[in-house]
């Protein structure tokens, strides 16, 4: 394989990686902060013993996210300098700010939130924990602007090889945007709606003391109701992203549901899109990886369709007062833990890889975008460093997932810090 595949592979691994972390993340601070939030109001220690032992897991989940994430950023100059050089200037500020401002809040409030649960006063530290959850949308909001440019650039003009920005404006009422940002947040409270199911419906199983029971019992509630919304969330706003791709990409619609080629002047093939792609910009192969995305979007599609179907039956068996005495169903909702992260990671392959050849749709593709010179060798010996890193990082991931899920909520507020401590020493 070439240097350019190799890159590719390279950046999808690392991408890939690390959106496992990026929908729990967004998802769960929602509800961690929602189950404080019923502490402060009522003062039941149930809501303070589920937002704890959540929010153990959070953490794990939010430290090996950022670790990952920072392989990203120095592919950027090391494998895709070109791509950099051209965009850099546009990038520049919605990522300087989602660095400086969005992360720089949610990481520091997160701290203080962790070891202020003795030291502040009750409202006060809820609202620290609604500031990481404000910080984590702020940062999506802020890199979806930027990708969101990659696929309708906007607000630039392109000078001596590159594009510089003349409306800010234009960045922030890029049409894509709002499509693919409802989108996103529905599938981080997916993740997170069926990550505290699995766990709960784990512990509901095997049943304890009172204490702990209620607790699961109410940490599920709140899971089957945010998932039937998270879902809804995300087929509306994954509808409004069809209408848009039809009109917008089409190449990135006909190659996700195999569209080869057509006699309808309305959706053409990928044939004749490409033909219309060398007529313009002249020779080149304009086809995306037209099989990938057939598998991907239906994986997607009827992943989706199935967690729905999921969401409904929780919500009826909730209301029916059903939902915690049936153990087959319990037993049934801990494996779906995974389906959501395979929906996660088909739609941004498909939403990556449709727009292909271009790195920036008809402004830059991804062979410009490339660093020059690069040997096959030392992108392969990066890629399987990577790739090895990362696996490693996958099992303690997983590991201390599976530690500190298994802990319950009965213990009492030194044993949770002791926990966190532990945590925090291990990541």
């Amino acid at each position: 394989m070439d240097s350019l595949v190799l890159s590719r592979l390279q950046f999808a691994t690392t991408v890939i990686y690390h959106y496992l972390f990026v929908p729990l993340t967004l998802g769960l601070v929602v509800l961690i902060a929602l189950m404080e939030t019923l502490y402060v109001v009522h003062g039941k220690d149930t809501y303070r013993r589920m937002a704890m032992f959540w929010g153990q897991l959070y953490l794990i989940n939010y430290a090996l996210g950022v670790v990952s994430g920072l392989a990203q950023e120095f592919q950027f100059g090391t494998n895709w300098s070109n791509y950099s050089r051209f965009v850099g200037n546009v990038f520049g500020a919605p990522l300087a700010i989602e660095t400086l401002l969005a992360f720089f809040v949610e990481s520091t409030f997160l701290g203080i939130w962790i070891f202020g649960w003795d030291l502040l006063p009750r409202k006060v530290h809820l609202t620290t924990i609604w500031l990481v959850a404000f910080g984590a949308y702020m940062s999506v909001f802020w890199i979806l602007i930027a990708n969101s440019f990659m696929q309708a650039p906007v607000g630039y003009v392109i000078h001596d090889g590159q594009a510089y920005m003349t409306n800010f404006m234009a960045l922030l009422e890029n049409p894509n945007l709002y499509n693919s940002l409802p989108h996103v947040i529905g599938s981080g409270l997916v993740t997170a709606a069926f990550f505290v199911m699995a766990i709960s419906a784990y512990h509901l199983r095997k049943k304890g003391s009172a204490v702990h029971i209620e607790a699961f019992q109410r940490s599920l509630r709140m899971g089957a109701i945010t998932a039937l919304i998270g879902i809804l969330m995300a087929v509306l706003s994954g509808g409004l992203q069809i209408v848009w791709l039809r009109a917008n990409q089409p190449m990135k619609w006909a190659a996700s549901i195999g569209l080869v080629s057509s006699n309808t002047p309305t959706d053409l093939g990928m044939r004749q899109l490409e033909a219309i792609f060398v007529a313009q910009f002249g020779p080149g192969d304009y086809m995306p990886p037209s099989q990938l995305d057939v598998v991907t979007y239906h994986t997607m599609f009827f992943t989706g369709l199935f967690l729905f179907i999921v969401a409904v039956l929780c919500v009826v068996l909730l209301l029916s007062k059903r939902l915690f005495r049936s153990r087959h169903f319990l037993g049934f909702l801990i494996p779906c833990v995974v389906l959501p992260y395979i929906i996660n990671i088909c739609g941004w392959v498909t939403r990556e890889t449709g727009r292909q050849p271009w790195i920036i749709y008809k402004l830059l593709t991804v062979q410009q975008g490339m660093t020059p010179n690069m040997s096959p060798t030392m992108v392969l010996i990066s890629l399987i460093t990577f790739a090895l890193l990362y696996s490693i990082l996958a099992v303690i991931d997983i590991a201390l997932i599976i530690k500190y899920a298994r802990g319950g909520v009965e213990r009492d507020d030194a044993s949770h810090s002791t926990s966190t401590e532990e945590a925090l020493a291990v990541i």
